[in-house]
């Protein structure tokens, strides 16, 4: 049940905006930012469409929509994307002053297990320049395999759209999907019931 979201975060440039966050007042003090990032990091800003996102999908693969969001906001949820906010004018505004490069640091360079060392700097209007670093979190990334972990992260955007008993039944079916006999039974519980859709 291991899938990459942003909703509970566990991306390095994320979780450096959010440690900005509480620095700024405002995005209208927000003058520039700028994402260090390893080569593999660069695939949520390797097109135009990802400082202007038009669906939920490119949304949740985009360097300059979630470093926005999480610097604005505080938090990465399901429901910033339920609610279109890389459409907010405001956010928009800000994915244009995100900057996304390869950056120099050995940890930029090397290739190894999980997320790329990150390096988020906002240049405020004041001239004040916020600057933090985040590394990989491997007992993050290790948490988020657990059933507890999977749960915290994936739990939102399932009962988003499906009943709490159909949630808590699709869980455990994928859990134990060795021991399923059909696997239609499991796929019949990711269908939202009418009026949930």
């Amino acid at each position: 049940m291991a899938a990459a979201t942003p909703a509970t975060p566990c991306h390095t440039g994320i979780e450096a905006a959010l440690a900005l966050h509480p620095q700024i007042t405002s995005a209208a003090d927000i003058k520039a930012i700028r994402l260090f990032t390893g080569p593999s990091g660069m695939g949520y800003a390797s097109e135009a469409a990802c400082w202007h996102p038009e669906t939920r999908e490119r949304a949740d693969h985009s360097h300059p929509f979630l470093l926005a969001l999480a610097l604005t906001e505080g938090s990465v949820e399901v429901r910033h994307f339920e609610e279109g906010y890389y459409t907010h004018p405001e956010i928009v505004a800000l994915m244009q002053k995100v900057q996304v490069q390869v950056g120099n640091e050995p940890e930029h360079q090397q290739a190894g297990p999980g997320m790329p060392t990150a390096v988020v700097e906002v240049d405020l209007h004041s001239g004040a320049t916020l600057r933090m670093k985040q590394g990989f979190n491997a007992t993050r990334a290790a948490y988020l395999r657990t059933d507890q972990g999977q749960d915290e992260k994936l739990r939102p955007m399932v009962e988003a759209l499906l009943p709490t008993a159909q949630t808590d039944a699709l869980f455990h079916s994928l859990r134990t999907l060795e021991r399923q006999r059909d696997i239609r039974d499991v796929l019949a519980l990711t269908i939202a019931p009418k009026g949930k859709q």
